[in-house]
């Protein structure tokens, strides 16, 4: 019997201790490397929101309006990057579970202003604090606020929606 032939792998590397794995052909691409990061704090995110049954975008949500409450629909949309459809669905799951109310624009009738409820004041407080701990520790992995600073400043120099 004889072997397989080995498998000559061009995108191989050392993990520092002999061994030798498999890279992933993409792996020096920025944009590769960005969205493999945002996947894994999102991960990350998700597990530790777990115990709230919330989700990062629910989160990001109840941060907008808790810095500015009566925000209107679509401007909350706007500030986190969601379509305003989208942005909808969310808000109505997140009023059925009694996180958030809207409220009829006093100035024009079809807008909508959106506060957050008792409920949703203590969630986002809860989760505030997890959140906290997971940025310092998120920052220890960079290397320290210096590293966490450079790496802020690079990313908003990529994101064209970020004013200078």
């Amino acid at each position: 019997m004889t072997d397989a032939p080995q498998k000559h792998d061009d995108h191989a590397r050392s993990d520092g201790a002999g061994a030798t794995t498999a890279a992933h052909p993409l792996d020096g691409h920025l944009g590769f490397i960005l969205r493999r990061a945002q996947l894994g704090v999102f991960q990350e995110l998700t597990g530790i929101f777990g115990a709230y049954d919330l989700r990062p975008a629910q989160f990001a949500v109840l941060k907008v309006i808790e810095a500015r409450p009566g925000i209107s629909q679509s401007e909350a949309a706007e500030s986190i990057s969601v379509k305003t459809t989208n942005f909808a669905t969310l808000i109505a799951q997140m009023e059925a579970r009694d996180l958030v109310r809207r409220e009829t624009s006093p100035t024009d009738r079809r807008g909508r202003m959106l506060f957050l409820t008792p409920g949703g004041q203590t969630i986002c407080r809860d989760v505030t604090a997890l959140w906290a701990d997971y940025e310092r520790r998120l920052t220890e992995r960079l290397g320290g606020d210096d590293a966490r600073a450079a790496l802020v400043a690079m990313l908003k120099a990529l994101d064209a929606d970020t004013p200078s």
